[in-house]
């Protein structure tokens, strides 16, 4: 101010925020398209895994509506159990792929009217090691966790509870 204390000058600092909202912006648009590129993970999982059950459908009908029910009943499992979202998800996903090694097992066996004979049914018992074999030995997490579900050990437990579902 001057001596008529008229403001003669205006003194102050600027900082120019123009590359700080530039980070944000970009960082912000990079969290999106990961959003995005995970959903479209999770539904090709998902999509992958509903048309591997399309196939086992067309291989045995019976068997692929039986595949549907297991996903719902694991969920229904995993609710229950009180797992953790993420761990009811995975489970509901794998479930339905329990009897993928169907694929590997005679359609005179899997059409076959009445009971097996006793060859018959160990032959369609191999499905769990034929199952466990194609969904073994992955890195994805999916897939370990079906591969466990189909497995000959798993399958010997549960196969009077599941394979009534």
């Amino acid at each position: 101010m001057d001596e008529r204390a008229d403001i003669s000058a205006v003194c102050g600092i600027s900082i120019d925020i123009t590359s700080e909202k530039a980070e944000v912006r970009l960082r912000d648009e990079l969290a999106a398209a990961q959003r995005r590129a995970i959903g479209e993970l999770r539904l090709s999982r998902e999509e992958t895994v509903e048309r591997l059950a399309k196939a086992i459908d067309l291989h045995d009908a019976s068997t692929g509506e039986h595949v549907n029910r297991i996903g719902v009943i694991a969920e229904f499992l995993g609710g229950k159990l009180m797992l953790e979202p993420a761990e009811i998800d995975l489970l509901r996903v794998a479930a339905p792929m329990h009897d993928v090694g169907k694929i590997g097992i005679s359609d005179d066996i899997l059409r076959k009217p009445g009971p097996l004979t006793a060859v018959e049914r160990t032959d369609m018992q191999r499905h769990t090691v034929i199952g466990y074999e194609i969904l073994s030995e992955s890195e994805s997490e999916l897939l370990r966790v079906a591969a466990t579900i189909a497995s000959p050990i798993t399958s010997a437990t549960t196969a009077g509870a599941i394979h009534r579902a």
